[in-house]
């Protein structure tokens, strides 16, 4: 009983310290959006919007009324221009439709051309957002072992998504990671159940063509795997960088023998 007790005690003050953290984090948010620091706020929307899972609307409508008062008319300052800009996607990242007026709005009315385009195009991310929030602030498939970035990857690719699992295997690309071996084996199981089937789905022939170019980072693992899925894939695009990833390999490797 007195373990029991202990432990509830422990996972008690957790929650409570990382809440406080939480709310920490949010005063400085706002403070930041209130003031008048543009590179400040700039680098606070650049950081909303890689990817944070932060969605409080206290801290968004903020936002949203920065973007009211600066967004609509012409902008001759290029601080302006860069703080707006990313204020959008910022806006955007926080997943909540009820920012979708205020984007529509800037997208349709906007003078500045390059708010207008990226007004149009985190229309999109808003939408994407709203699905993709809830998975990011998770902490499932986090452990001593594996980085939070590598536990985000590990959550997209558990989704129903597409277009989850294309931005999980470019980061991993891109990240060098491949010190997981459950996350690689999973990336090898979306692969097998989907090379074979054709489809015009661009996320999911993205997701294919990063998965081969992923795995022949490994090709001890995976070089029979790839030179099969070179050439069953029904994607040309697919075949394509399943060749580059075996070939491509090889290649180097024998560059080094020489």
């Amino acid at each position: 009983m007195k373990k029991q007790y202990f432990l509830f005690s422990v996972l008690y003050f957790i929650s409570v310290f990382i809440h406080a953290s939480e709310q920490n984090d949010l005063f400085r948010y706002l403070d930041i959006v209130k003031g008048n620091n543009w590179a400040a706020k700039t680098n606070l929307y650049k950081e909303l919007a890689d990817m944070s899972g932060v969605s409080d609307p206290q801290l968004f409508d903020l936002v949203e009324l920065d973007l009211k008062k600066f967004g609509y008319g012409k902008i001759s300052d290029d601080r302006r221009q860069i703080e707006t800009i990313w204020g959008i996607k910022a806006l955007a990242s926080s997943g909540n439709i009820k920012y979708q007026n205020t984007l529509d709005m800037l997208a349709e009315k906007a003078k500045d051309t390059k708010v207008k385009r990226v007004a149009k195009a985190s229309r999109e991310d808003l939408v994407k957002f709203s699905k993709w929030n809830p998975v990011i602030v998770s902490d499932e498939f986090l452990t001593d072992d594996r980085t939070k970035e590598q536990a985000l990857w590990m959550r997209f690719l558990h989704q129903d998504d597409p277009a989850m699992w294309a931005h999980a295997i470019r980061s991993a690309y891109n990240a060098f990671s491949y010190e997981d071996e459950v996350f690689s084996q999973l990336v090898r199981d979306r692969l097998q159940g989907m090379y074979k089937t054709k489809t015009y789905d661009h996320d999911a022939l993205e997701f294919q063509a990063w998965a081969c170019k992923y795995l022949g980072g490994d090709l001890d693992q995976n070089y029979k795997f790839l030179k099969v899925v070179a050439r069953q894939a029904k994607s040309s695009k697919v075949r394509r960088w399943a060749i580059v990833a075996t070939e491509g390999v090889y290649i180097t490797k024998h560059r080094k023998l020489r």
